[in-house]
């Protein structure tokens, strides 16, 4: 087989790079609203209904998983580890 071309390989690397930084991108955004969730709730300010401040903290969560998992280097880990 022949070896990948330079110009293959480096989109490869700038793809994972990109890839990796909005992946930490999403992980920041995530944690931001898990804590700002967090206090609003524990500062009385979140909504009378708990289920807008429970979506808001599941939507969260979710996006750091998102996050995570959208990194090359973890998605790795992850499914090697598997």
């Amino acid at each position: 087989m022949s070896e990948k071309s330079s110009a293959i390989a480096a989109a490869e690397f700038g793809g994972r790079v990109l890839s990796g930084a909005l992946g930490w991108v999403l992980v920041l955004l995530g944690s931001l609203g898990v804590v700002l969730t967090l206090l609003r709730i524990a500062g009385g300010t979140a909504p009378s209904s708990p289920v807008g401040s429970a979506v808001a903290f599941a939507v969260s969560v979710l996006v750091v998983a998102v996050g995570l998992y959208g990194n090359p280097r973890i998605r790795e880990r992850i499914q090697s580890a598997l």
